[in-house]
């Protein structure tokens, strides 16, 4: 109330009235009708160094898709498909060896078939960074499986496990510049792997026996192969198909 006192002692009469009309009301407003502070501009979350950035809206993957992180991996895998084409990041140690560790968008299928994909980019975090289409019993990491894949500096390669924990065999690769194709057929318990240049003109990259279930997953497989790390890979033209 000192405002008020020194307007009674040091200002005239008719203007120390008209001042103390307008101050007065306004000092004695109960704390619940004073103006409300402006709330604070929450910040979002810091994110941890190599973790694989947020799906972005909209960004989620079409029916039937699904994904899943594959064994342990030290930061979790995320992808999301937009206009045909898809975003993938996956940690990982490697897919090969008894057991694997990827970052794997999938979907159900059952019997023969076939998928096909071009990698278009992908970031190169180890010289067998891993980026391509795969068949696959289960979601173990054990499972059995084939799948044909490119690598920045080892080329393009078919891998396959023939057993559910059996240590997993390959073919000899081949330069593979992005954008690359990479095709893989079942057809019974024989998976072939094919790769290209252009989508249109094939060649072979390898020929196995897997024997798996009827009902498989079909889908694309991405590791870094550094579990404290993931590669982003864009990949697009993807097809599903029988036959």
């Amino acid at each position: 109330m000192n405002i008020t006192r020194n307007i009674t002692r040091n200002t005239p009469c008719p203007l120390r009235a008209a001042l103390l009309a307008l101050l007065v009301p306004s000092l004695l407003l109960p704390p619940a009708l004073a103006a409300p502070a402006r709330p604070a501009v929450a910040k979002p979350p810091a994110q941890a160094p190599g973790a694989a950035p947020a799906a972005t809206a909209g960004g989620a993957l079409p029916a039937p898709w699904k994904e899943s992180d594959i064994g342990k991996v030290g930061v979790r895998g995320v992808a999301h498909a937009a206009g045909g084409t898809w975003t993938i990041t996956g940690s990982g140690e490697d897919i090969f060896g008894p057991s694997d560790s990827f970052h794997f968008v999938w979907r159900k299928w059952h019997g023969d078939g076939r998928i096909t994909a071009r990698v278009v980019r992908y970031q190169r975090r180890d010289m067998w960074t891993k980026v391509g289409v795969m068949a696959r019993e289960s979601r173990a990491p054990g499972s059995k499986f084939a799948d044909v894949l490119v690598t920045p500096d080892k080329g393009a390669e078919m891998q396959w496990r023939a057993g559910d924990g059996a240590d997993a065999q390959t073919t000899g690769q081949t330069p593979s510049p992005a954008p690359f194709w990479v095709r893989l057929v079942r057809a019974g318990d024989t998976l072939t792997g094919y790769a290209s240049l252009d989508g249109r003109h094939w060649q072979p990259r390898g020929k196995a026996t897997v024997p798996m279930a009827e009902d498989i997953l079909l889908g694309l497989c991405v590791t870094s192969h550094r579990n404290d790390a993931v590669t982003e890979a864009t990949v697009d033209s993807v097809e599903v198909d029988g036959g």
